[in-house]
């Protein structure tokens, strides 16, 4: 009975934060980003696997996946066999739309408990969103380096847009740059086994999604960013602008949503030239994770199954999303890559827009569509197809698997009880 009394008080605690927001500046900032993903195009593309080195059981970092839409010059060719889907069918959109809508009163209304924390988390970031912005960037500030990425990004964005604020960043690092009120735990982010791609993601939000941050190419540096004082007087936030105002940013696509107020969210999305997250090696990387980490999720709980579990690239300036479903063997990759910052003459901003879609992906036990395949015609990956009987071994890993360097201590070239199992002894012709 107690517990009742308390989780109930909790639930009132959550619905009364909730409610503070009713009519805010937040709240019509992410109807403007959600109205933008249900009406326009923010394309996933469906990615199939020609190659791969999987059988090889080699760390992320070695993987080589030969995929379908690439070629050398990472480009796209014969776009007509390119699967493309729009990014609002990823999610449950009788919750965009009913936020679209009600706003706020949706949420209450609805009386889940989990939708009303994923947004409480969305809602609350948005609030201090200038406050964080200004810790990233004082880490990263400090000291160049993958780390201090990884510290600030960890602190203050991937955590603060789950329930309970969980993250776990990898034992390798012992000295964490940075000041939070998240206490961020440091332990095994080892994903795959000995038999299978293997590697540790740098981030793992939830215990679920994968993050892996790369270093950004040495002319593109975060402390490059012109950041001035913040101006005192700016009433709206940085991403709104009216409709006479223009921003040159000749590496970006910028697109347009009108909202009813007449004014305009700029949303930014990198076109990629000559971003690490474009390479041809990253992307092997983020592939061979994607995948090995979403049959480690399913694994460990299947809840999970049917739904695309994503795995993040990200610098300390983009951030590009990959999904797996590892029982309909479907891989998608982002389209394009997030801006994660919003850079004006007078402040830096972290982006409304690509806060958003970083918020749906990392919640998306509450928001993910089960099953796309049966909804959607989607080409399979054709992992499944590749890894044929060696599959089994993708189907048994869990988080925390493998230890020490992921170095496998098999024998090259002798022959293991593995091998044996796809042995026939030959015998003289008689």
């Amino acid at each position: 009975m107690a517990a009742h009394i308390e989780n109930m008080s909790d639930r009132n605690v959550v619905y009364d934060k909730i409610r503070a927001f009713k009519q805010s500046e937040e709240e019509r900032l992410v109807k403007i980003c959600l109205m933008h993903i249900v009406q326009n195009d923010a394309p996933f593309i469906n990615l199939v696997i020609d190659s791969c080195n999987a059988k090889r059981a080699c760390a992320f970092s070695e993987a080589c996946v030969e995929l379908k839409p690439y070629i050398e010059e990472v480009g796209i060719t014969d776009t007509e066999d390119i699967g493309l889907i729009h990014m609002k069918y990823l999610f449950k959109l009788v919750i965009i739309n009913g936020f679209l809508e009600d706003g706020v009163d949706y949420i209450l209304y609805d009386e889940d408990i989990d939708i009303a924390k994923s947004f409480l988390s969305l809602l609350e970031f948005l609030h201090a969103r200038r406050s964080h912005g200004t810790a990233i960037e004082k880490i990263m500030k400090e000291a160049s380096g993958k780390l201090n990425v990884i510290a600030a990004l960890t602190q203050h964005l991937f955590s603060q847009l789950i329930p309970g604020k969980q993250c776990i960043i990898d034992d390798t690092e012992k000295q964490l740059p940075g000041n939070s009120n998240v206490e961020i735990s440091v332990g095994n982010t080892s994903i795959g086994s000995f038999s299978t791609w293997h590697g540790k993601a740098d981030i793992l939000v939830n215990n679920m999604v994968a993050v892996t941050v790369f270093e950004e190419n040495k002319n593109n540096n975060f402390r490059n960013f012109s950041h001035n004082m913040v101006s005192k007087n700016i009433s709206n936030d940085a991403d709104i602008r009216s409709p006479d105002t223009t921003t040159s940013e000749p590496s970006t696509k910028k697109r347009k949503v009108t909202s009813s107020d007449n004014s305009e969210v700029l949303l930014e999305m990198g076109g990629g030239n000559g971003n690490v997250l474009t390479d041809l090696r990253t992307l092997d990387q983020l592939v061979s994770e994607t995948v090995t980490n979403a049959f480690t999720q399913v694994n460990m709980d299947d809840g999970l199954t049917g739904l695309f579990i994503p795995t993040i690239g990200c610098t300390a300036e983009h951030a590009s999303v990959f999904l797996y479903d590892p029982v309909n063997d479907i891989l998608l990759q982002s389209g394009e890559l997030l801006q994660l910052w919003h850079v004006t003459p007078s402040e830096t901003l972290i982006s409304v827009f690509s806060t958003v879609v970083l918020w749906l992906f990392l919640n998306f036990e509450t928001f993910g569509v089960e099953d796309l395949h049966d909804k959607v015609k989607l080409d399979k990956s054709r992992f499944h197809e590749y890894m044929k009987n060696k599959l089994r071994f993708y189907k048994e890993i869990q988080i925390g698997m493998p230890s020490n360097n992921l170095i496998s201590s098999k024998p090259v070239g002798t022959l293991t009880q593995d091998l044996k199992m796809y042995c026939k002894l030959r015998k003289p012709n008689e």
